[in-house]
């Protein structure tokens, strides 16, 4: 029986002892939030989660991500995430731009 793989990745910096993460597609994220949260630093966590900026261990760092899940989550089902705007996009010599 095969392993469930993990929502997350979290590694120990070897130059010193901070810590990155990664979220994976399985956390239950679009795959588009996944990727800017890709090998981030725990100093990017926004204001609302101050608290896990600074984890001191491991298991620390994982409370951290599982918070930042729950937080992405309930920013997505409020429609608080921002998306690319499409705007001042052309295509071609003679197109207009498209409406927003």
């Amino acid at each position: 029986m095969s392993r469930l793989p993990k929502p997350f990745t979290v590694l120990r910096r070897g130059d010193s002892k901070t810590f990155q993460f990664t979220l994976n597609p399985t956390c239950g994220l679009p795959t588009r939030i996944c990727r800017e949260w890709q090998r981030v630093s725990f100093q990017n966590f926004p204001d609302a989660l101050a608290q896990y900026r600074n984890p001191k261990n491991k298991s620390a760092a994982e409370t951290g991500v599982y918070a930042l899940i729950q937080y992405l989550k309930s920013e997505l089902a409020q429609g608080d995430i921002p998306h690319t705007a499409i705007k001042d996009v052309t295509v071609g010599d003679g197109c207009q731009n498209l409406p927003t």
